[in-house]
């Protein structure tokens, strides 16, 4: 049972909470200047002190409870110091004697570390920042910023003064995660390894002086195929309708073009000696298949146009012979066709497929008019990025597995314990058939969270996370899961225009426990989410080795099971292909042939104020009526993030 007195403190909490920003801003100002202290930026030492008196003498660090605040107040109103009592003074009438609180005390004797020194001259020299910027006096690499008396302005005048000292930029985030002159030195050797790693492995062209070596995504999914040759889990299948006249030829010309410009599409993978290498084509002649059924009567033409697309979608690749992306034009009327279009995903992911189409319109446009090409010459190919990517994993790996074991040691096991199974034995991933379920959310929730998130400065993606990872939680009876992610690893500028598989999926462990209002919720998903995009480039399947011989070496259960098995897959801006005179409409109501890739996926399609959700589930472990269900939950928890006041 809560005291009395926490009781107070939370309510407190709770209504500077609630206040307006510019009141939340002058409750501040109130409480600095009080006692004559002097307004931010003039130089005034004046700072917030908060005193505490630990229930039942518990033991409490000053972080812990800067932590706990920072997610209820803004950092203006954060106290700069602690002070731990055994009791608050009181005068005769109960009520605190404030006069009978002890003044802070100089030196140290109001840390919660005792000095330690610094230990190498990156340390001795962030220590000094420390003392300039704080005007402290001696400062050890234990000693917390935040209780060294710093505040938001303070911590901007030292990140730029690390900056300034040694050419990396930490940000303001890595200060409140890693407040002591021990922890942010660590960054500062990180950060200037991995500088060094970019200067010792720069993107550049290669020579082709022997077969290039594939990158961690190609043999991914190359050993995923070669598991089973058969399988179409891994085709990425788009259909869009093309209504105008569309001029067939200035498409085949354009499609040619784009194979010309992108090595990757022009490659296949041979086998040498159990071992997987590319092979690079040359560019050669290029058709585009048509089927002409405009003198077919229409229930026919349509029954003829989808088994056709089904056909294309449901053909697996031999991925030691070209084309691995396949096209198909079907002609419906004169102004009515379908563009079928299917990529092994070794080749291509959702990224390239907005690249895919952007330099279609473009070199489409070219072709009506009869002029060349007027996209930029690609800097460097895909294979380039493979060289590119072993170089630079020689460097960045071992840190990488470094975080990714210690973040996913004790997570829970993946699965999906209260989506209730069909009957019958329980397929793998990839060989079941997949289900799908389709929702879409109300156009005027979708606005009212968008405002939401712009005044909490989250992304939609988060938001969605968080509500994802509610939703699975009550379903599953845990108060902690783990959601696959796919991030795009396209860190370099380079990689923005280019046409591959460069997605790498990453687990996100988000914290469910203590039944966290949205807020909370939200900034629990963030914070679970952030440091994902610094480690984005560790290969998936070297994390879930390094994870899976931790855990069996520590004797933890579910050694081999996979980190993940419930997917989100957020795209916020859906691919569009637009054409001179043509309108063109992605088709996503066609019935699916493919297997299933994991339990469940969560596909979320956001564009403008418009968010469609769709679910796939292997329908060999999941029931239709289960996974209705979670969409509701879903939804639900979507509208009480909606509801919550700014």
């Amino acid at each position: 049972m809560e005291s009395a007195a926490a009781v107070r403190i939370a309510r407190w909490l709770d209504r500077i909470a609630a206040l307006p920003p510019e009141h939340r801003a002058e409750f501040a100002r109130a409480l600095r200047s009080h006692r004559g202290g002097a307004p931010d930026g003039e130089g005034t030492s004046s700072r917030l002190v908060a005193y505490v008196v630990p229930r039942d003498g518990a033991p409490l660090r000053p972080a812990q409870l800067r932590e706990f605040l920072a997610q209820r107040l803004p950092s203006a109103l954060i106290p700069a110091a602690f002070r731990f009592l055994p009791e608050l003074p009181v005068l005769p009438s109960g009520k605190l004697d404030r006069r009978g609180l002890p003044a802070l005390a100089g030196g140290r004797a109001h840390l919660s570390q005792p000095y330690a020194p610094p230990r190498n001259p990156v340390e001795q020299q962030i220590c000094r920042l420390l003392g300039e910027v704080l005007g402290a006096g001696e400062v050890g690499i234990h000693d917390e910023f935040w209780e060294l008396g710093g505040d938001s302005l303070a911590a901007i005048r030292l990140i730029h003064r690390i900056r300034q000292a040694f050419g990396v930029d930490l940000g303001l985030q890595r200060l409140f995660d890693e407040p002591t002159a021990a922890l942010l030195a660590t960054s500062v050797a990180d950060e200037r390894a991995a500088a060094a790693a970019r200067e010792q492995a720069p993107l550049v062209a290669t020579p082709r002086d022997g077969p290039p070596p594939l990158s961690s995504a190609q043999l991914r999914h190359w050993f995923l195929q070669m598991v089973d040759p058969a399988s179409t889990a891994y085709n990425i299948c788009d259909t869009l309708r093309l209504a105008g006249p569309l001029d067939v030829g200035s498409l085949e010309r354009a499609l040619a073009a784009v194979i010309e410009r992108h090595e990757i599409l022009r490659t296949r993978y041979l086998t040498v000696d159990g071992q997987p290498e590319q092979d690079i084509a040359p560019p050669g002649p290029f058709s585009l298949p048509v089927a002409d059924l405009r003198d077919m009567p229409g229930p026919a033409r349509e029954r003829v146009a989808g088994e056709l697309i089904a056909k294309d979608r449901g053909q697996p690749f031999d991925l030691g012979r070209l084309p691995l992306l396949r096209a198909r034009v079907i002609r419906l009327t004169d102004t009515d066709s379908l563009f079928s279009v299917v990529a092994h995903h070794i080749v291509a992911d959702d990224w390239a497929f907005n690249v895919l189409y952007r330099e279609l319109s473009a070199l489409y446009e070219a072709a009506l008019d009869g002029k060349p090409c007027p996209l930029p010459a690609l800097p460097v190919q895909y294979a380039d990025y493979a060289v590119w990517e072993r170089r630079m994993l020689a460097y960045r790996l071992g840190a990488g597995l470094d975080y990714w074991r210690e973040r996913l040691l004790a997570a829970p096991a993946a699965a999906l314990p209260a989506l209730p199974a069909r009957p019958g034995s329980a397929t793998g991933a990839g060989q079941a058939p997949v289900g799908w379920h389709r929702f879409a959310v109300p156009e005027g929730l979708t606005g009212r969270l968008a405002d939401w998130c712009q005044h909490r400065s989250v992304t939609m993606f988060v938001v969605c996370l968080a509500g994802f990872a509610a939703a699975l939680g009550r379903h599953a009876g845990r108060d902690e899961v783990v959601i696959g992610v796919p991030f795009a690893n396209r860190e370099r500028l380079e990689l923005e225009q280019m046409i591959g598989c460069f997605i790498n999926p990453a687990a996100v462990r988000v914290d469910l426990s203590g039944a966290p209002g949205p807020r909370e919720l939200a900034e629990r998903a963030d914070r679970a989410v952030r440091p994902c995009y610094a480690m984005q480039y560790v290969p998936y399947e070297k994390v879930t080795d390094a994870v899976r011989t931790a855990r069996a070496q520590a004797g933890l259960p579910g050694a081999g099971a996979p980190l993940f098995d419930v997917v989100l897959n957020f795209v916020a801006e859906p691919a569009a292909l637009r054409l001179r005179d043509v309108r063109a409409e992605m088709l996503d109501d066609l019935p699916p042939s493919q297997p299933a890739k994991s339990g469940l996926t969560l596909y979320l399609e956001r564009t403008g104020r418009t968010l469609l959700g769709r679910m796939a589930y292997e329908t060999g472990r999941v029931s239709g009526e289960s996974v209705a269900a979670l969409a509701d939950d879903f939804l639900s928890t979507l509208r009480g993030f909606a509801d919550e006041p700014w």
